[in-house]
């Protein structure tokens, strides 16, 4: 699978696209030719195309993200569907939980639970509980693991990346080149050095510490967006509560 390749190349034509309307623009505000009315149309042009151009780059790269967690989630729910046909499936869950309480696992037993149960989230959550609730030793070892929580976790991320960032906002943002490094990484900023860092080429992640499987990064709520008519980064719950602020005040002034 090449997802991650196709999602990276989708940014950069964004990228080149958006530099090139961009220089196109500056050429047009430098001209002797045209009145200003004349440029304001020229300029109102390259928008809309540069628009549409995102726009199709965008649905692309969403459908790429989408199409890969629909074939995981498949997969994953199979299996939890095939496991819950399991008889005594629970029943072994909970007599090995109670093994654990009653302090009779190991390292090398506890390692070999948490390998037995890894892709099970329900039976990890219970195990965690416990081991916290035991203060034991061998805690530390939930750190290390990937989960089904935090992949999907992660596929949500890379959406509001997508969404946030990939749009006509960009043609109000700086250009910047430093030698040989292009602005693809300034435009797109931390999450796409998250998407380039953190992810397989079948956008599974890397790492169990990894940003993008932060339940905080996959929280539509929290979307951080570029504004179209300015570079400022604004987050949706942010406007949207000094929108309600600013209808309350029109309330009271009734």
């Amino acid at each position: 699978m090449n997802e991650k390749t196709k999602l990276l190349e989708l940014f950069e034509k964004v990228r080149k696209a958006t530099d090139e309307a961009k220089q196109r623009i500056r050429e047009i505000d430098a001209s002797q030719k045209l009145s200003q009315k004349g440029k304001a149309e020229e300029i109102q042009q390259i928008r809309q195309q540069l628009r549409d151009t995102i726009n199709k780059c965008r649905e692309q790269m969403l459908a790429i993200v989408d199409e890969r967690e629909e074939d995981y989630a498949g997969y994953y729910k199979k299996i939890t569907m095939d496991r819950m046909r399991l008889t005594g499936y629970t029943q072994t869950l909970t007599a090995n939980i109670e093994l654990l309480k009653k302090g009779y696992l190991g390292k090398i037993q506890v390692m070999a639970l948490l390998e037995l149960y890894k892709n099970d989230d329900v039976a990890m959550d219970m195990i965690s509980a416990t081991l916290q609730e035991m203060k034991s030793p061998y805690r530390d070892f939930l750190d290390d693991r990937i989960t089904i929580r935090k992949q999907m976790n992660a596929f949500e991320s890379v959406r509001n990346i997508i969404k946030s960032k990939v749009n006509i906002g960009l043609l109000n943002l700086p250009s910047y080149h430093l030698g040989d490094i292009d602005s693809t990484g300034f435009y797109f900023g931390s999450g796409y050095h998250a998407i380039l860092e953190e992810l397989n080429e079948d956008l599974s992640i890397n790492s169990p510490t990894a940003t993008l499987t932060s339940q905080s990064n996959a929280d539509p709520k929290l979307r951080i967006h570029q504004c179209e008519n300015s570079g400022d980064i604004i987050s949706d719950a942010r406007n949207k509560s000094r929108m309600a602020a600013k209808a309350e005040r029109r309330e009271i002034a009734k």
